[in-house]
């Protein structure tokens, strides 16, 4: 399974025998899937039904977590997060941990930005296998903003692997996932010369841009063309929303 895994969807592929690379459809027959977790009840919803029923009961959903994840309560994101989301979502600081966790007006132990995450990451995995018609997908590739540091980073592979039962192959930064994508299809553009590329990629939470070299090298022994990539540089702006 890869996994662009953003603040407000996700989108999932699958890579099986017989299928080299496949975006799967939820059960919507969408591409994306709404990242939030709505917990009413003893109901637990994820996805397009999380989102509907954020809209009636907003206290009692979860919404943008992935930028809380790895956090302390003295971030400026979880600042900028309690100011862009007063009167709705409510977070305090895990005393153990120092990170920071979900209020809920109806539970007694507040919810972890962890335990969010992995709602949305199992979500996500259950997309996948049934689109793939297979009981269990495990194996994951997660894509990550260019910006998120290596305790994010090891902090989500965490919650990818001891809470919502995943083995993580590999984190790959979502513009490297990008322009790889740009490389493999578009080879025949600069098979005879050298060309420069800005990358710009526009999501819900970030700005990411990046500069990207192309060049052919020289044959090998079986006369195959080798190209090589390079990555110049990236340029982000980061925000809650």
């Amino acid at each position: 399974m890869g996994l662009d895994l953003g603040e407000e969807y996700f989108k999932v592929a699958i890579v099986k025998p017989g299928v080299p690379m496949e975006i799967a459809l939820n059960k919507e027959s969408k591409r994306k899937t709404p990242t939030v977790v709505s917990i009413k009840s003893d109901e637990i919803l994820t996805g397009t039904d999380g989102l509907s029923k954020s809209i009636q009961f907003p206290q009692h959903s979860f919404r943008y977590a992935l930028s809380l994840l790895g956090k302390t309560i003295d971030s400026p994101a979880v600042a900028e997060y309690k100011k862009l989301f007063a009167g709705m979502m409510e977070i305090e600081e895990d005393k153990e941990t120092g990170t920071v966790v979900f209020k809920h007006p109806e539970l007694e132990k507040p919810v972890s930005v962890e335990q969010v995450v992995a709602l949305v990451l199992k979500n996500a995995a259950t997309t996948a296998a049934n689109y793939a018609e297979v009981a269990k997908v495990k194996d994951t590739v997660i894509t990550v903003p260019v910006f998120m540091n290596q305790h994010e980073r090891e902090r989500l592979i965490y919650v990818a692997e001891q809470l919502a039962g995943l083995k993580v192959l590999q984190i790959i930064n979502q513009n490297a996932a990008i322009a790889l994508n740009f490389g493999m299809f578009r080879r025949k553009e600069f098979a005879d010369a050298t060309k420069y590329f800005v990358i710009y990629d526009s999501g819900a939470t970030q700005n990411n841009s990046f500069r990207r070299r192309n060049q052919n090298g020289r044959k090998n022994q079986r006369s195959n063309r080798q190209y090589f990539r390079s990555f110049l540089g990236p340029n982000f702006r980061r925000s809650p929303v």
